[in-house]
């Protein structure tokens, strides 16, 4: 009777074991589900942004982060478009 009592003990805690791992899996494969869901919409808001705001916010988010620059390099293919865009934009504004 008591090894019998030991075994259902025994069962009753393996089970146990077993749905406590089976919930923090569910748990784990739905957190992870969420955090993919939003890099996707991130994503898909990032798609329709012109190249001009991307690389805008590339180099705000690039300089929230620095503490230090030795050095910076701008090279024109990256300067022209800018400078296109900025005196368009001027242009543009001057005329409306």
């Amino acid at each position: 009777e008591t090894a019998g009592a030991g075994l259902i003990a025994a069962r009753g805690h393996s089970e146990q074991r077993q749905i406590a791992a089976e919930a923090e899996s569910n748990s784990l494969a739905l957190v992870e589900k969420a955090r993919v869901d939003a890099e996707q919409a991130r994503m898909n808001i990032y798609r329709d942004l012109p190249q001009g705001v991307i690389m805008g916010l590339a180099a705000q988010r690039l300089a929230e982060n620095l503490t230090h620059i030795d050095h910076l390099n701008i090279s024109p293919e990256l300067l022209g478009p800018l400078l296109t865009s900025l005196v368009s934009a001027g242009t543009n504004k001057l005329r409306g």
